[in-house]
Parts: structure tokens; C-alpha cells; sequence
């Protein structure tokens, strides 16, 4: 579902699932790239879904946060709620660090 809002907003080509054959380790599952062609990246997005419809609590490792902070607005997480459902929905956060030092998340 993440993917899909990614690639209707983007274009399918330009929004790649990095670990969608393996986990790959890094601090993000999706990469948004400025054109199908090109590899210069405009978002990261890590993806964390809930079955639930209204759970406000994530885990985030450090190795996320530390990618968070240091790709600023670059970096989003995808909140998927209802995962399985035919209902879900997807909440996007922009550049989640900053709005952790704020006090808004």
C-alpha cells in the first residue's frame, strides 16, 4: 500500500522497493529517484505498517533515526494503519527528526 500512494504520487518508475527481493539492511525500504533515469534520490521512506486502525507507537531503530536526522526532509516514514485491510491507510511524515527535536510527533 506504502509503495502504491508512493507510485501514484511519483510515477512507477521513479519509486523503487529496495528489499523487495531481500532485506538489505538499510534504513529505508523505499527510494524515490528524481527520474526513472537518473539515480540522484529524492526521498527515502521506511515503511511501518500496523494491523491495527488507530496505533500511535512505532519502533524506529537507531540506524533510522540516525538516517532521519541526517537526510533531513529527504527522509519520510510511510505509517500504514489497517495493514491487511481493505480499509488501510497510509499516513506520510516528512523528515521525522525535526519533528521529534519540535515536540510536534
Amino acid at each position: 500500500l506504502a509503495l502504491r500512494s508512493r507510485q501514484l504520487c511519483y510515477g512507477p518508475d521513479r519509486v523503487v522497493w529496495v528489499n523487495e527481493n531481500a532485506e538489505m539492511g538499510h534504513a529505508w525500504d523505499l527510494v524515490v529517484r528524481s527520474d526513472a533515469n537518473d539515480n540522484t534520490v529524492e526521498a527515502w521512506v521506511e515503511v511501518k505498517a500496523t494491523t491495527a486502525a488507530d496505533k500511535d507507537q512505532l519502533e524506529i531503530s537507531v540506524p533510522q533515526l540516525l538516517a532521519a536526522q541526517r537526510l533531513g526532509a529527504k527522509y519520510w516514514i510511510a505509517r500504514v494503519y489497517g495493514a491487511g485491510c481493505d480499509d488501510a491507510q497510509v499516513v506520510l511524515v516528512r523528515d521525522p527528526f525535526r519533528q521529534l527535536e519540535a515536540g510536534i510527533l
